[in-house]
């Protein structure tokens, strides 16, 4: 006998989208924080990019942590009430920043942030498919669109604290970099200014996450989510893409074709976590680096210039997902979506390994090519992935974190380098792009092509 489950209404999935989307616009200002800080955190400790760029590392390894923990931790506690803490001791965190003395508790503080980011990355996009089942793509992507949004505020939040700090110390900004430093900087520059200062952006942007756990625990007091549940019908329906119609088989055949399906769901839930990986590597370390990459060209760009050029980039980043939504809307297939953005990210990323040296304007262009590259991808891979395979905790879970392994590298690559070789930021992202292009071929191949031997209609 079927338990029967209170279903969600039209209007609260509406309300709980709209939580979401601020509490991950929300998460985007906390997650692109430390890329616009870390030049000045380098100074600050008085160490190299190379040392101080290892935070992203240890954010990492705390993000694939949470993820895993968290991703158990949700099929036996209230995810709604888990995320509101997860956002909590986010949101203290980055309230502690610009006030821990050592580069040790730096690193401590970000791991912290790191793991609340996995648990709450993972129950977000779970908690959005799993609501809207089969009708996701709008909304999946609008949730996109808010995280962009976010990751464009924090670097706008910062950069005045950032000018502010260089006018105050009096840096001459002109010199070239890495060859040398100019002598009038002092080796403590950030030490007072960094804490006096950079409180205030970090404070406004901890006091915003505080805000998005807020509106997710008033929707819990007002209506508490029920993850819906599947019968076995549904769970037919899903992964109806694997199963060929044929009334006159044997049950020898039926039970053929479920091990073949089971098999196909391992191999797509691989797939997805590979070209997660080394997506997610690629976006992460272009956005932590950008800023550090412009610094160490030939053309020195200054750190408040810098965090202009990832705010240009983020802000096509955030246009690019709002087209999303309204592409997605008219039912424009997230394959097609998918393919055009590797187009554009691959032009912006020739662009910029080209003319990064030598051309502003160009740089500038590579970059929001960049950024509009990138936008949908996540969103385009998560709305095609759904209609073939449910996204379920552990699945989830298990994205993340081999997900999360894949792109460990990149950072690894690019801040033992990018001080002396700042064009390896864009030999890592062709890199990444090659590998995205693989994996999403093998999925296509998978889902549609190999259909059509049976089915020749069959398209995008």
């Amino acid at each position: 006998m079927e338990t029967h489950v209170k279903e969600i209404s039209v209007t609260m999935k509406r309300v709980t989208s709209i939580a979401l989307w601020f509490s991950y616009f929300s998460f985007g200002i906390a997650n692109n924080l430390l890329s616009p800080l870390l030049v000045e955190m380098k100074n600050k400790y008085e160490t190299t990019i190379d040392e101080i760029s290892n935070v992203f590392i240890v954010v990492l390894l705390a993000y694939l942590s949470g993820a895993l923990t968290c991703g158990i931790l949700f099929n036996y506690f209230n995810r709604q009430l888990m995320v509101v803490g997860l956002s909590c001791i986010m949101a203290t965190g980055v309230f502690s920043i610009p006030h821990v003395p050592t580069e040790t508790l730096f690193f401590v503080i970000a791991g912290v942030i790191g793991f609340t980011a996995g648990g709450f990355d993972t129950s977000q996009t779970v908690w959005m498919l799993e609501m809207w089942r089969g009708e996701a793509g709008v909304y999946i992507q609008a949730q996109f669109f808010f995280y962009a949004l976010g990751s464009t505020v924090a670097p706008l939040l910062l950069k005045p604290f950032l000018l502010e700090e260089s006018k105050d110390k009096n840096i001459t900004l002109e010199t070239s970099f890495p060859d040398s430093f100019p002598t009038t900087m002092p080796s403590s520059v950030s030490n007072s200014t960094g804490e006096s200062q950079l409180y205030i952006p970090l404070s406004i942007s901890g006091s915003i996450i505080t805000l998005g756990a807020s509106s997710i625990l008033f929707l819990f007091c007002f209506d508490k989510y029920v993850p819906p549940t599947q019968g076995q019908s549904e769970e037919t329906e899903v992964n109806q893409e694997y199963i060929s119609r044929d009334d006159t088989g044997s049950i020898a055949k039926l039970f053929t074709k479920m091990r073949n399906l089971e098999w196909d769901k391992i191999a797509l839930a691989g797939q997805l976590a590979l070209i997660v990986g080394f997506y997610q590597g690629m976006e992460n370390c272009t956005f932590q680096f950008m800023p550090t990459f412009t610094h160490y060209t030939d053309l020195a760009f200054p750190e408040p210039d810098g965090a202009a050029v990832l705010s240009g980039m983020t802000g096509a980043y955030t246009a690019g997902r709002l087209a999303g939504i309204l592409i997605t809307y008219y039912n424009v297939s997230p394959a097609l979506i998918l393919i055009f953005n590797l187009v554009l990210a691959t032009t912006g990323n020739i662009i910029l390994l080209i003319f990064a040296n030598s051309n502003v304007t160009l740089l500038w262009t590579g970059a929001v090519l960049l950024g509009l590259g990138y936008s949908t991808v996540f969103a385009c891979i998560f709305d095609y992935i759904e209609k073939h395979l449910k996204i379920t905790n552990l699945i989830g879970a298990s994205n993340a974190v081999v997900g999360g392994l894949v792109s460990a590298v990149y950072p690894l690559i690019v801040g033992d380098s990018v001080e002396r070789k700042p064009l390896v930021l864009m030999y890592v992202i062709f890199f990444g792009l090659s590998m995205c292009t693989i994996m999403f071929s093998s999925i296509y191949y998978m889902t549609v092509i190999r259909k059509r031997v049976s089915n020749p209609q069959v398209g995008f």
